[in-house]
């Protein structure tokens, strides 16, 4: 799977859970793509970017976001939530 990101990390479930061996390709030293933001990197998102839809809307079907999470996330908690997806 190329990518460690939100799509990436799916699509590494899927095949999982498919009984097939899978390895993630990252770019990078961390999972959940764009939303860890990097002041030094080129490209991503930007220090006060927050998600635009609801945490209902964009939360993975298997697990959802912690009761207290904001209703909008911002890109630190949508990398910790992503994190805490790829941990369980």
């Amino acid at each position: 799977v190329v990518g460690g990101g939100i799509s990436g990390v799916v699509t590494a479930k899927c095949v999982a859970e498919e009984g097939l061996s899978v390895v993630v390709v990252e770019a990078t030293d961390h999972v959940a793509g764009l939303w860890q933001y990097d002041a030094d990197a080129e490209g991503g998102c930007m220090s006060f970017t927050h998600i635009n839809v609801s945490k209902a809307n964009y939360a993975f079907s298997d697990f959802h976001f912690d009761d207290d999470a904001p209703e909008y996330p911002s890109h630190a908690e949508m990398a910790a939530y992503v994190n805490r997806y790829v941990d369980h």
